[in-house]
C-alpha cells in the first residue's frame, strides 16, 4: 500500500491526488456547514484544533458536549433505529 501513496510524490497528473482533494472538499464542506466565518477559513488540521478548543471551553463551563449519534432522547425509541447497514457474510 505504501507504494500506492508514494505515487503522491510524482509530478504530474495524479488521481490519487485529485481523489484526496476532493474527499478533502467535501469534509471541509460537510464540517463548515453553519460555522462563522473565521472558521470557515480555516485549513482542515487548524479548523479541528479550532473546534475541539471551543469543546474544551464548554466543558469546562460545565456545559453538555452532544458527541456523535443520536441524542440522549431518542434512547429506546425504534423509530431511529433500523438494521438497515453493512454485514459480514455468515461463514
Amino acid at each position: 500500500m505504501g507504494e500506492f501513496y508514494r505515487t503522491l510524490e510524482l509530478p504530474g497528473a495524479n488521481r490519487l491526488r485529485d481523489a484526496l482533494a476532493a474527499l478533502d472538499r467535501a469534509v471541509r464542506e460537510a464540517y463548515r456547514w453553519g460555522l462563522p466565518g473565521e472558521l470557515r477559513a480555516l485549513e482542515p488540521l487548524p479548523l479541528l484544533l479550532a473546534l475541539n478548543q471551543r469543546c474544551a471551553v464548554a466543558e469546562r463551563d460545565g456545559k453538555t458536549i452532544a458527541g456523535p449519534g443520536l441524542p440522549a432522547f431518542c434512547a429506546g425509541d425504534g423509530r431511529f433505529h433500523s438494521d438497515d447497514c453493512l454485514r459480514m457474510p455468515e461463514r
